[in-house]
């Protein structure tokens, strides 16, 4: 299983590479949306761990919404500290469970295990 992590925070991308690849998973990260939109190219078992902001460019929902347009799914995690009502609705539209930062290695791993077993589904 791959998962894609898309933060534009370097620290916090390494940390989470480390707890998930001990955890098994391959990994493959982006500094930021355009950069997993221009390089990725999700197949297969493949996961999304998506910050919402991300500065200077678009955003994790803007990321979503833009690959809703171009037909792409992945099972989705938004990891925000902006834990907001338009937050929550959009990834309650996503079909995306909310991951608040900080978080611990446990409920990493615990979020990503649920997501991948019980996929929510968005409208």
């Amino acid at each position: 299983m791959l998962i894609y992590i898309v933060d534009d925070n370097d620290l916090i991308r390494s940390t989470i590479r480390t707890v998930i690849e001990l955890q098994g998973f391959s990994t493959v990260d982006f500094a930021s949306a355009e950069d997993f939109l221009r390089d990725a190219r999700p197949s297969g078992a493949a996961a999304l761990l998506l910050d919402v902001n991300m500065p200077g460019g678009m955003s994790g929902l803007e990321l979503l919404e833009e690959m809703r347009a171009r037909g792409t799914t992945l099972p989705t995690i938004i990891m925000t500290v902006d834990w907001t009502e338009a937050v929550r609705r959009a990834a309650e539209r996503a079909g995306a469970p909310l991951l608040r930062k900080p978080f611990t290695p446990d409920e990493l791993k615990d979020t990503i295990e649920n997501t991948l077993h019980h996929p929510p589904s968005g409208d």
